[in-house]
Formats: C-alpha cells, structure tokens, sequence
C-alpha cells in the first residue's frame, strides 16, 4: 500500500482510506462522551461509571463537598 505504482489501484485506493476515515468517524461519535460543561465533574462521572451516551442528561449536585451523583 506505500508503493501505490506497486498497488495498481489508482485513484481507488482512496476508498480505503475513505472507509477508515467513515469508520473513525462513527467510532469517536458513538464513543466518546460529551463533556461540554462538564469539566469539573468528569472524573466524578468516569469514576461512578456514568455511560458515555448519558454524560449530557446526568445530575452533578455542585453544593456538595465530595459531588455527589444524583440519579
């Protein structure tokens, strides 16, 4: 794949890496969590095991000494 005359796929090679890119793509969107605002409380979510899909929706009581989770 690093010599593309090698290769013989042309232009074509390109969708592998297209696929790659898609694959990526849809990985990093299912997968990783929205922390936007939630700088504070995001070691309190990943430490309680909060889904990654339920960052956004999930209560962090702020008044509380320790950030207590509320469900």
């Amino acid at each position: 794949m690093i010599a593309w005359d090698e290769w013989k796929r042309g232009a074509r090679g390109a969708l592998l890496y297209l696929g790659a890119a898609v694959l990526s793509i849809v990985y990093c969107y299912s997968r990783l969590p929205e922390i936007k605002y939630r700088g504070f409380a995001i070691s309190l979510l990943f430490a309680n095991k909060v889904s990654a899909r339920k960052f956004k929706s999930t209560v962090v009581d702020r008044t509380s000494p320790f950030l207590a989770l509320l469900h």
